[in-house]
């Protein structure tokens, strides 16, 4: 872990965790993203998603999926 100090405040980078996801919640999370669900048309996120699931059903075969995260926390404080 990393921690910058100002005037104003710290901020904290570099924790990680690993947050679990069902597959059916990683993939809907994706399908629904900007680059998919918005920018697709629907039979093109439907094969998306086919393509996906057979993806991680191949290559991430648990069930819950563990997806390591990095997360960044900024403290502020009013000044005075």
């Amino acid at each position: 872990m990393h921690e910058f100090v100002n005037g104003s405040g710290r901020v904290r980078s570099g924790n990680r965790a690993i947050v679990t996801y069902s597959r059916g919640a990683w993939l809907g999370g994706i399908r629904v993203s900007a680059g998919i669900g918005a920018s697709l048309s629907p039979e093109a996120v439907a094969r998306f998603d086919l393509a996906h699931r057979e993806l991680l059903e191949r290559s991430f075969p648990d069930d819950p999926l563990k997806i390591p995260h990095r997360i960044f926390v900024v403290f502020g404080r009013v000044p005075g």
